[in-house]
């Protein structure tokens, strides 16, 4: 699961407390005790996982056919979610595609092992995705 609703709570979370904290700290020096917000997840690792879900994307279109747009459908969730412009919104696309062609090369038809390559990619998409909302929900 991509990070959404968690995450949307934790933004209005964050936006709360931006607008509280001044008003009742204004002046003082932050404490040791505070707890800074943690930073979004590295744009690395989005890569990392658009380059997964392209590959998974392969692997089940080998299959169901193109019709099925589960994956490229994740990582529209994705896009949408994290909101990049420009050259990160290209490069997130281009890691999408050169997984989708990565994968195409080893799975060009559907077999048993195809089916087993996808439930390993989904597999570590899931403990990307996961590893990803740690990082940035604490």
């Amino acid at each position: 699961m991509i990070v959404s609703r968690p995450r949307r709570r934790l933004c209005a979370v964050l936006l709360a407390v931006a607008y509280l904290v001044p008003a009742e700290g204004h002046g003082q020096q932050p404490s040791a005790t505070q707890v800074e917000p943690k930073p979004a997840p590295s744009f690395e690792s989005l890569m990392e996982l658009a380059g997964v879900l392209g590959e998974a994307h392969a692997a089940r279109s080998a299959c169901a056919g193109e019709d099925d747009q589960t994956w490229r459908g994740y990582m529209q969730q994705m896009l949408d979610l994290e909101g990049p412009s420009g050259s990160n919104r290209g490069a997130l696309t281009s890691a999408f595609n050169q997984g989708y062609r990565r994968q195409i090369r080893i799975t060009p038809s559907c077999s048993p092992e195809t089916r087993a390559q996808e439930a390993a990619i989904a597999a570590r998409g899931r403990a990307l995705s996961d590893r990803i909302a740690r990082d940035y929900l604490g």
